[in-house]
């Protein structure tokens, strides 16, 4: 049967450790070894990215999914997946992705950006492909790590670790571009303004998928912000060269997701 019973009670601290506790950390280690294998490109790095980077929203999703449901024998309730509190999400997530949306705009107009729309298959391109980015970030950070970590440890340990962890994701591909400076090369993110900044998300969107139980909260607190900056002048949405093979491998990808979350149901255990 599924173990919901530490998690549905809201703790600030708890010491519930379990040897599962390894899974997601490890995970997100991997993660950062995949990534790795961009730095052997020299050159072709950012082509190798943009390659490595959807393999990896993939296995965001697929190893998780079979962790939960085949190792764990849980239900997708237990990462927030549900209509718990959804009118606590709703509310909490719209009023924080205006608000970061509103940031995220004003600074690209301040810096002479202007809003650039892309001819229409590029669109739909970064459409999709920014949803299924999204989806797969928050599925892994703030729905089973921070979950598992609220289990095992209480709200507050969850929350932290999660943001620091999210924090940290950007040194595996920090650097990797050569079209960057050197001084923002590896660890030189730490100094500048990337690392407090997805610290701080990180942890203020822990918080919001813990306290509302629901994942709907981070996806619309991001949506906004995320849809609305790569639509300017210098945005990836403005840099598509291959619409048609973006399309075809992201619906490819969500159909992998769509099939394991299939099979994965029929041994979802009964509530």
């Amino acid at each position: 049967m599924p173990d919901n019973d530490a998690i549905s009670q809201f703790k600030i601290f708890r010491w519930n450790p379990r040897w599962t506790d390894i899974a997601p950390f490890s995970m997100w280690a991997l993660s950062g070894a995949v990534l790795q294998i961009a730095r052997a490109g020299g050159s072709f790095a950012p082509l190798m990215l943009e390659w490595i980077t959807p393999l990896l929203d993939l296995m965001f999703f697929v190893l998780p999914l079979l962790f939960i449901r085949l190792a764990e024998k849980q239900t997708l309730e237990y990462i927030g997946i549900s209509k718990r509190r959804i009118g606590a999400a709703l509310i909490m997530g719209l009023t924080l992705g205006l608000f970061l949306a509103w940031i995220s705009v004003s600074r690209s107009l301040g810096s002479g950006q202007t809003l650039r729309f892309p001819p229409f298959l590029n669109f739909i391109a970064y459409l999709l492909g920014t949803f299924f980015h999204l989806l797969a970030i928050e599925f892994f950070y703030r729905g089973w790590i921070a979950s598992h970590f609220e289990r095992s440890y209480g709200f507050l340990p969850a929350v932290l670790g999660c943001g620091l962890l999210y924090g940290i994701s950007p040194l595996f591909t920090w650097g990797m571009d050569v079209t960057l400076p050197s001084v923002y090369a590896s660890w030189g993110f730490f100094w500048g303004g990337i690392f407090p900044y997805t610290l701080l998300m990180g942890v203020l969107l822990a918080a919001i998928a813990r306290l509302t139980r629901n994942l709907l909260a981070p996806v619309l607190a991001m949506l906004p912000q995320m849809l609305l900056a790569d639509l300017f002048t210098n945005g990836a949405a403005n840099r598509i060269s291959h619409p048609y093979s973006s399309i075809i491998g992201i619906v490819a990808l969500a159909g992998i997701v769509a099939v394991v979350l299939w099979i994965t149901q029929k041994k979802q255990p009964s509530s």
